[in-house]
């Protein structure tokens, strides 16, 4: 009904001068109502009852791209030159139709609620379009109508951007390697395993697993204490030539890669037995666990305890 309620507002009645006032059927006025002159329309009803659960997502956006979580799966995109210009508010609706598309085979036939911070995208999918915008009311007309045969029903609801930090972390680009955080439980068996180690090194305060941690721009390294590193790739090398020169005691978090070359640094450095860490949906995450890794497998991560200066 909102192009009809455009088409009405346009006229610019007062609801107490003219009451009386008769109105012309124009054909802007027809085009508004021909979605209500079809009989699929009548047809196809609506489900009864509250809905007890939905497929929820959460949506955000950048001057550089969008980005978008769903149960731990993650997408993100760069605009094209030719949305770069757009209104903010046509910006976020558009990464709303396109993280939708992306995760059709989840959502196919479900209710879906979007979470997004913001307030304008929410009031235009609630309310099937609006009368402020014109081009982002038929750009949520299209996105209703494309809804309306692929899902039972589509909301949204604000969320606070400080509590959406998945979807904005990959509205401005890709995860970082080094900010990838190990499930508790796992890091839990590595204890078990190793014995707990006491200063993280490379970590941030999201993803550190100890009480202490270094971060990834500290040069000072603790001695006479176990320490854990899942160190980024690029540093896994001179981890280890520290690990030897310093005596150092350490539980490393690396991949599993018999081709690389600090594969066999590794092994010279082995204080026990390594443990291959086992897998899940979940091992990996960042956002504070509203995004995972997509292939946790092919990283093939192991717990390798070691020890300088043997």
């Amino acid at each position: 009904m909102r192009d009809f309620q455009r088409w009405i507002a346009r006229l610019r009645l007062c609801s107490r001068r003219h009451l009386g006032r008769p109105v012309g059927i124009t054909h802007a006025c027809v085009r508004a109502l021909r979605h209500w002159k079809s009989p699929v329309t009548f047809r196809t009803g609506i489900p009864l009852g509250a809905v007890s659960s939905r497929v929820t997502m959460t949506t955000d956006k950048s001057l550089l791209g969008w980005g978008a979580t769903l149960m731990g799966r993650s997408v993100n995109g760069l605009w094209p030159p030719q949305l770069t210009h757009k209104h903010i508010n046509y910006l976020v609706l558009m990464a709303v139709w396109l993280v939708l598309k992306h995760f059709l085979g989840f959502i196919k036939s479900q209710h879906v609620l979007v979470k997004t911070d913001n307030t304008t995208v929410v009031a235009y999918i609630n309310r099937q379009g609006g009368t402020r915008s014109l081009q982002l009311h038929q750009l949520a007309e299209r996105l209703i109508v494309w809804a309306d045969t692929r899902l039972l029903s589509l909301r949204a609801t604000r969320v606070p951007g400080i509590l959406n930090r998945g979807a904005d972390l990959l509205s401005r680009g890709n995860p970082l390697y080094g900010e990838w955080r190990l499930h508790p439980q796992v890091v839990s068996q590595i204890w078990q395993r190793c014995v707990q180690a006491a200063v993280d090194l490379f970590a941030s305060q999201e993803n550190a697993q100890c009480p202490l941690y270094f971060s990834l721009t500290d040069g000072n390294a603790p001695l006479n204490v176990l320490l854990y590193a899942f160190p980024p790739l690029s540093l896994i090398s001179p981890t280890l030539a520290r690990v030897r020169e310093q005596g150092l005691s350490l539980i490393l978090i690396a991949p599993h890669w018999p081709s690389k070359p600090w594969v066999a640094e590794i092994i010279q450095l082995l204080a026990g037995q390594p443990w291959p860490l086992p897998l899940r949906r979940d091992l990996l995450s960042q956002a504070g666990g509203e995004m995972y890794h997509p292939h946790p497998d092919k990283i093939a991560l192991s717990a390798w305890p070691m020890r300088g200066g043997i």
